[in-house]
């Protein structure tokens, strides 16, 4: 019924072809030392139910290939620190409905040539300290209706018909 093997040093298994393992219930594995595995073929998991990995330490992933990820409901990700990304060429981002972005303290932007920014609907800036445009060029504020310009109780209006 039961079978236990005590391999007091090294053990070594050379199977000519294929090698099939079916555990009807649990399987643990347990590893005191180093763990290396070197596939020289395609290697697919497929798991039924939940797959929780836990590492103590650094994880490092080389792909030397394209990734692709398929997320079929929800992704999280949480970092405790600091996030650094760089990415070689260029970043596309495509989202289907909304979009929210939160930063707790400042934001820099660093654009090596042009930024253009189409809105569907309207624009809103809120801003509560001062706010300051500087172009070394010409300035351009266009609308195709009208144009407010107010500080206080005075107001500055330009409409399209003159």
């Amino acid at each position: 019924k039961d079978m236990s093997t005590k391999v007091l040093n090294n053990r070594y298994r050379d199977i000519g072809q294929d090698e099939f393992l079916k555990v009807a219930r649990h399987q643990t594995n347990e590893v005191h030392g180093d763990h290396k595995e070197t596939i020289h073929g395609h290697k697919t998991t497929q798991v039924n139910s939940t797959f929780t990995e836990t590492v103590e330490q650094d994880v490092t992933v080389t792909y030397n290939a394209n990734e692709a990820q398929y997320v079929k409901n929800n992704s999280d990700l949480e970092i405790g620190d600091n996030r650094t990304t760089k990415i070689g060429k260029n970043d596309d981002l495509d989202i289907g409905e909304n979009s929210n972005l939160t930063i707790g303290a400042s934001k820099s932007s660093d654009i090596g040539a042009d930024d253009n920014q189409t809105v569907g609907g309207n624009l809103t800036v809120s801003v509560k300290g001062n706010t300051a445009y500087k172009a070394d060029g010409a300035t351009q504020i266009i609308s195709g209706d009208k144009i407010v310009l107010k500080t206080g109780g005075s107001s500055l209006v330009m409409n399209s018909d003159g």
